[in-house]
Parts: structure tokens; C-alpha cells; sequence
């Protein structure tokens, strides 16, 4: 017999009683178990999955419902409110987490825990656990062994890992197209679109390394002209990332047609677990990859978790010509710069003027014109409407379109500042590709926003295992750590940042603010002392403007420098948040007006941002942001938001 016993309460998991204070409360059997498994279980995540497993086992086909009517059962007996948990946190498309403090209490008789008795009692994989290790030994002799290259009959997936998570972590490295007739943009697009498809896997079983990383792991090596060998692994580092497996292809043309050959490698020892070729197409012709990266992405899902990938959108096939216009479209898109959006806009207008109902190009078009909304458009206000247009319109065609949804929330978020519009954006997005590392992260900035500190770091950890050699994730991270008042992760979150990207101003601003706030005063000033000097020599190299006037020497000194360097050069909030951490209110009440008529995207933070929280209890703030609307829902009538 084990009891767990929390904030009062006492469960004996054995009779599935749960008392407090010697009370016996009413809780049924079921949701008595579930309670089991969570509280045996504190701080760790369990899984939808592995709940239903465990307490319906693999056929019942109502166990969704029954789960869901379990934890409202759960919940209201512990007066628990899932907004704001005491006891049970629901981790969105995960699973869930109790978080209270529990203490266990076992006969000595028996020392497994409480988890592992009901799994062994309730599991039906109990009853085969020999069969199953003779399985998980063939399938390590397979993995440390090698295999040749076969066919996919016969292939079988593979064990599921056995660690905290159960999640598998695959990279899947830039394809090698050996004629290369295309640039490698067809490459580059197949790539892209199969970690797509597989973002939509539950990322506590499979997540997969975004493609802006995985490209970035070859700078390490340099691109190679043939396949990884467990050399080029090492010295790519994936092993100490945390991967676990890494997919590797390359574009073969022969006499017989033109194929892709993928092969699975364990990227601890490099050897090959699997292979497989897909695809025969002529040579001289350019397919349209939407299907093969399906069929990749479903024999991946295959081996290494038994998901069954959700059906793609039924996109119209397009011709060679209008296949390489969109994947150039998705290059330039991808390269980015003014220009270079530009260029993205003009490829997919002209995939949707021959084939208006190709909604992956709608897509690519309606993040195109959101980056030059930002970045170089003449008429920002036009770019974004035309952005919101072929959201809206990718949406129509492909209703589980993740980066649509995505791109309207941030469009909501920094240009609409409609909090509630935003979050069910996001909130949409995510529960449709959990996998995906920018859904998660501007989810988490959203949530940073309102003040949901806890779930915005998770979410933002995530998109960091997803999406690890990101800069925009990284530098996230940074600040949403400080914006949650999480000083030394914040700063260790900020030096990771700036150890991928040293010259990053934002991050350097991130690593600021937490050494002030960690009261580090000759560190803060160190810093701000280099990022002084930083801007000052990007100035200086503009030609015709003039070296601005000497560095400064303290740290009040080099705050009130940069107020004024970012006030000359258009940025209006960063200007305020130094004059705020100098202790000039009033001087960053008059830049925060001048931001807000530039309608800064920043501004979304003001109510959660450390920089502002001296002036913020003085009240002209608070009535500011009453005004501009910038009032989240959930920090409405706060007057400044702590941990």
C-alpha cells in the first residue's frame, strides 16, 4: 500500500480513497486513479496518451471524454481552478503536471512507487513485459548493428523511449541534391515542408528540430556532398543537443528516373537504422514535392512513434515551372531583407494567379507581406491588410494551416494590440501543430504579455528544444524570463543568445536588465558600456552621418546615452525603457506618446516589463495604457504585475 499525502489531502492508492483531515471524499474510482498517477508523478509531465492507456487501456474509443470528465471531477473536489492551479496545471496538447508537493508513504515490502504499481495493474502491456524486452533487444542490435538499405516492407517502428518525456528528438539534416539543377531549392523546400508534417506529432513523443536549425548544423561541418557519416555527427554536436536521431537524404537521378534516398541514423553512434527511397519522376522535370514529403513524413512518424499523421491538405498539383517558383518563393522568404520579401511576393502572386487554390503559396504570401509591413514595405498598413487577406484566404483552402493562424495572431498582437484575438490565434495554432517551434514561441510572447509567466517560459522551453540554433527564440527566452522577474535565468538565457549572435542589441538590452536587477552594478555597467560602444560603431559606419559624441563612463551615464542614441534613431520604446531605468519617468512617459503614435510593437509589454515598474505605480502610466487599449484581460486594473 502507498498514500500520497498533499496540502492536507491523503490518497491511498491501493483502495483509491482520498480523504482530508480523515474525511472520506466522494471520488470515483476513475478519476481516483488518474490522481494516482499524477500525484506519484510531481513536476513531471504524463501525457493524454499514457493516461487513457493506463486507466482505459488501447481500444476504449470514448477515452478522451472520459478523461476530460475525470479531471473536471478531480478539479472541482480540490477546488482547483485551472486558470490558476494548485494542484493539476493542463499543459495544452501535452498532457498534465501536478504541481503541488506530495509526500509518499510505502510498505517496505514493496518499493516501487504509486505510478508504477497502477501502470503494472491497469496497463494490458503488463501482461506481455518478456515479449517486449526480446523486442526492444532486437531493435537495439538493429540500431547499434546498422541495416542495410531496404525496402519499407517490414519495417516496424521502434521502441518508445523510456525516459521522463517518452519524447524522441530528430533533426532532419538539409537533403543533398547531387545535380543540383534547381539551386537545391527543391531540397530545401521537400525538407521543410516533412518537418512540417511532423510538427504535427505530439512533441512529447516526437519533436522535430526546426528547419532554421537543422540548415544552421551544417555550418558547423560545412555542406557535404554526401551522406553524414558518424564523424560529420560528432562534430556536429547532435548527441549533446539531446538528439536522439537524425534523417539525412539526398536527390538521386539515374537512367531510370530521378529519387530520394532517406535514411534514419541513430545520431549517438551514427549507425543506420533504417532507409528507404521514395518517389520516380523524370529527370529533366521538377515534381511537385507536397506528396513525397508527406510519404517521408509518415515512414518517420512510422519508425519512430506509431502516429498516424493527420491527411495534408489536398493542394492542386502544379506544374515544374510553378513548383520551383514557390519553393524559390520560400528561399527568398526565408533570406529575407526588403528585398528579398519583395522578391517572395512577386513568386507566390504568381503561383495563386495560375493556381488559386494552392494555399500553401497563400500562406507563404500572407508572411511575406507581414515581413515587409516591417521591414521596407512603402504603405505598412496596405502590406498588412494584404497579409491578413491571404491569411485568411489560406485558411479557407487549409483550416489547419498552423503558420496562418500564427501570423494573424501576430498581426492581432503588434498591430491590432487585440489581446483576446491573439490568443485564440495562437491558442489555434498551437493545437494544431504543437511541433512547431514559432507557433509555440509567439504563443509563450503572447502569454509573457498577460502576465502567464509560467506557461510562457514552458511554452518558450519548448520552442528552445524545437528550434534550438534560433536567435529570435533564444533572444525570446532572454526577456521573457526577465519578464517574469526570473533574473538568473534570464541571464543565463541572454549569454546563450549572445554566445550564437554577440552582437545582438536586443539580447545585450535582455543581459542588461538582469544584471540591474540582480543588483550586479559593475557587470550592468560593463555591459551597457559595450553595447554603447556597439552602436557607436555602426553609426559611425553609415556613410555621411557623423561618430556620435564620446562614451559615457557609468552606468546612470550610459543609460542616458542610449535613451538618447535609440530616441535619434526611431526607436521610441527603447528610448523610454532607458530613461525609465535611469529614473526619468516623466522624460519616458514623453517617449512612450511618440511610441504609441509609431504604434511600436513593444509597447504590448508595458505592463509587464521591469524597466517601467517606478513609474508604472505612479499612475500616469496605468491611465496610458488604459487609453491605448493596452490593457491585457487577464492584468486589467493591476497596477504592476510581480512573480
Amino acid at each position: 500500500m502507498a498514500l500520497l499525502r498533499f496540502d492536507g489531502y491523503q490518497l491511498d492508492t491501493e483502495t483509491c480513497e482520498l480523504t482530508r483531515d480523515g474525511e472520506l471524499l466522494p471520488l470515483a474510482p476513475q478519476p481516483a486513479q488518474i490522481l494516482a498517477i499524477l500525484a506519484a508523478r510531481p513536476g513531471r509531465t504524463v501525457s493524454r496518451s499514457e493516461i487513457k492507456r493506463q486507466v482505459w487501456g488501447e481500444a476504449f474509443v470514448e477515452a478522451d471524454q472520459g478523461l476530460n470528465s475525470c479531471i473536471r471531477k478531480i478539479r472541482t473536489l480540490l477546488q482547483d481552478d485551472p486558470n490558476h492551479p494548485r494542484f493539476i496545471r493542463t499543459l495544452p496538447r501535452r498532457g498534465y503536471r501536478f504541481i503541488a508537493a506530495v509526500e509518499s508513504s510505502a510498505a517496505e515490502e514493496n518499493k516501487a512507487s504509486a505510478a508504477d504499481r497502477l501502470r503494472a495493474e491497469m496497463s494490458p502491456i503488463g501482461r506481455y513485459r518478456w515479449p517486449a524486452i526480446a523486442l526492444l533487444t532486437v531493435a537495439l542490435l538493429l540500431v547499434f548493428g546498422g541495416r542495410l538499405l531496404r525496402d519499407s516492407s517490414g519495417t516496424g517502428p521502434l521502441p518508445s523511449q523510456d525516459d521522463e518525456s517518452g519524447s524522441r528528438l530528430l533533426v532532419i539534416l538539409p537533403f543533398v541534391d547531387e545535380g543540383n539543377e534547381t539551386g537545391g531549392y527543391f531540397a530545401q523546400g521537400l525538407v521543410e515542408e516533412t518537418i512540417a508534417r511532423l510538427g504535427r506529432v505530439d512533441p512529447s513523443r516526437l519533436a522535430v528540430l526546426a528547419h532554421s536549425s537543422s540548415s544552421g548544423l551544417w555550418s558547423r561541418v560545412g555542406r557535404p556532398t554526401a551522406g553524414a557519416d558518424p564523424a560529420v555527427l560528432r562534430q556536429m554536436g547532435l548527441a549533446g543537443m539531446g538528439i536522439d536521431f537524425a534523417a539525412e537524404g539526398r536527390l538521386i537521378r539515374g537512367r531510370e528516373g530521378a529519387q530520394v534516398e532517406v535514411r534514419l541514423l541513430d545520431a549517438g553512434s551514427g549507425a543506420q537504422v533504417a532507409a528507404e527511397r521514395f518517389g520516380s519522376w523524370d529527370p529533366e522535370s521538377l515534381p511537385d514535392g507536397s506528396d513525397l514529403a508527406g510519404r517521408i513524413a509518415a515512414w518517420l512518424a512510422a519508425m519512430l512513434v506509431p502516429e498516424e499523421l493527420p491527411p495534408p491538405v489536398s493542394d492542386p498539383p502544379l506544374s515544374s515551372e510553378l513548383y520551383e517558383e514557390y519553393l524559390q518563393g520560400l528561399h527568398r522568404l526565408r533570406t529575407g531583407g526588403g528585398s528579398g520579401y519583395g522578391s517572395a511576393i512577386e513568386a507566390f502572386r504568381t503561383v495563386v494567379r495560375e493556381v488559386p487554390t494552392h494555399a500553401a503559396s497563400w500562406t507563404g504570401l500572407a508572411e511575406a507581406e507581414l515581413w515587409s509591413s516591417w521591414f521596407g514595405a512603402e504603405d505598412p498598413s496596405a502590406a498588412v491588410d494584404r497579409a491578413r487577406v491571404a491569411a485568411h484566404r489560406a485558411l479557407e483552402l487549409d483550416p489547419r494551416s498552423a503558420v496562418a493562424q500564427s501570423l494573424l495572431g501576430y498581426a492581432a498582437l503588434y498591430v491590432d494590440f487585440d489581446f483576446r484575438e491573439a490568443e485564440r490565434r495562437f491558442a489555434r495554432a498551437v493545437s494544431q501543430q504543437a511541433g512547431s517551434a514559432r507557433a509555440q514561441s509567439w504563443y509563450a510572447a503572447y502569454l509573457s504579455a498577460v502576465g502567464r509567466h509560467d506557461e510562457a517560459l514552458e511554452r518558450a522551453a519548448l520552442a528552445r528544444r524545437l528550434d534550438p540554433l534560433s536567435m529570435a527564440v533564444r533572444a525570446d527566452l532572454c526577456w521573457l524570463s526577465n519578464y517574469a522577474r526570473r533574473y538568473d535565468a534570464a541571464l543565463t538565457a541572454c549569454e546563450a543568445a549572445l554566445a550564437l549572435q554577440p552582437d545582438n542589441a536586443w539580447s545585450s538590452l535582455g543581459k542588461l536588465e538582469a544584471l540591474r536587477q540582480m543588483g550586479r552594478t559593475e557587470d550592468a555597467t560593463r555591459t551597457a558600456l559595450q553595447l554603447v560602444e556597439f552602436l557607436m560603431r555602426r553609426a559611425s559606419a553609415k556613410q555621411g552621418e557623423a561618430r556620435p559624441t564620446p562614451s559615457p563612463e557609468t552606468l546612470q551615464g550610459a543609460l542616458l546615452w542610449l535613451e538618447g542614441a535609440l530616441a535619434a534613431s526611431g526607436n521610441s520604446f527603447h528610448a523610454a525603457s532607458m530613461a525609465a531605468a535611469a529614473g526619468e519617468g516623466n522624460r519616458a512617459l514623453d517617449h512612450l506618446d511618440a511610441a504609441f503614435d509609431r504604434r511600436e510593437m513593444l509597447l504590448v509589454y508595458l505592463g509587464v516589463d521591469p524597466r517601467f515598474d517606478e513609474i508604472r505605480s505612479e499612475g500616469e502610466l496605468v491611465a496610458r495604457l488604459a487609453q491605448w487599449g493596452l490593457e491585457a484581460p487577464e492584468t486589467r486594473g493591476q497596477t504592476t504585475i510581480r512573480p
